[in-house]
């Protein structure tokens, strides 16, 4: 008795571990790129709004003519050797927050300095903000405004 066998027309046990194996692999090269392209997405929107509240602050300090009227409407300004110094803590959603508080905590800060020139009443407006968790600057600008008169540092 001699039979043949017939060839089957499905795949061996070899073949549908060798093709799970490389659907593995891929699947975790395309994780890895929607894992990365997330975190990027995530720092470009940070770095939007930073941007935005950087030059917000260049702007409305430019809007004074001069010092006075700027720290009579802001008071959070304290004198230091060359100019004046602001900063403002933000939490998660960019919004002011006490850095002391446990509850919420600042994870940003808009930083603001107004450095005074040799030329009289002008002034380096320098804005940042910084990633207090990573320790990263998200936004950085730097610009100059003329201001009528000079305010004594007290």
């Amino acid at each position: 008795m001699n039979q043949t066998f017939k060839t089957s027309q499905g795949f061996t046990l070899v073949e549908v571990i060798i093709s799970i194996a490389i659907l593995s692999v891929s699947s975790v090269v395309a994780l890895q790129l929607f894992i990365t392209a997330q975190n990027l997405n995530t720092f470009s929107r940070h770095s939007d709004i930073a941007s935005v509240l950087a030059t917000n602050t260049i702007e409305e300090i430019k809007s004074y003519d001069d010092l006075a009227s700027l720290f009579s409407k802001t008071s959070s300004y304290e004198s230091v050797d060359d100019g004046y110094r602001q900063i403002i803590y933000l939490d998660v959603n960019f919004q002011v927050s006490d850095p002391t508080s446990s509850n919420n905590p600042s994870n940003y800060s808009l930083n603001t300095d107004l450095t005074s020139t040799e030329q009289l009443g002008l002034y380096h407006i320098h804005t940042s903000v910084i990633d207090l968790t990573e320790d990263k600057v998200l936004a950085d600008y730097l610009t100059a405004h003329y201001f009528n008169q000079e305010v004594s540092n007290d």
